[in-house]
């Protein structure tokens, strides 16, 4: 009688998640109200995109790329893992019209080969309280 012995082994596999997926934000174009007295610091909106990718390739950090009109890109921050948009400055407009800002922000993973982003618009309009009370141009009319 003729006995083999088979040897075994036990073999683990790892498969790693390459970078293959873009962050998508969940919105192409987010919209708000600001208005006029909104404090500096308050959170004004706060953006959010996903990635299929697993572990670090799935991490998102958020940043402005860019702010329309460039006069209030001052007055806007992003904070970079939540993605809450916050003013930095008091708003306070100083005619009664409304004025728009549009901010680019982009998604950007922690691929650690190469990073993929996407970008979304936030638009705000800027609204005057009307805090002027109205004026009579005469004391008594008839």
């Amino acid at each position: 009688l003729l006995r083999m012995t088979i040897p075994e082994a036990l073999v683990e596999i790892s498969v790693l998640d390459i970078n293959d997926n873009n962050p998508v934000f969940t919105s192409d174009v987010y919209e708000n109200d600001l208005f006029e007295g909104t404090q500096g610091g308050v959170v004004i909106l706060q953006v959010h995109a996903d990635d299929a990718d697993i572990g670090s390739n799935a991490d998102i950090e958020y940043s402005i790329s860019s702010v329309f009109p460039a006069s209030v890109a001052s007055h806007f921050v992003i904070e970079s893992t939540s993605g809450d948009i916050s003013t930095t400055v008091d708003f306070i407009i100083s005619t009664n019209t409304s004025l728009n800002a549009t901010i680019e922000v982009v998604a950007t993973d922690r691929g650690s080969s190469h990073q993929l982003t996407d970008t979304a618009l936030v638009v705000l309009q800027l609204l005057d309280r009307n805090s002027a009370p109205p004026v009579f141009s005469m004391p008594n009319y008839n």
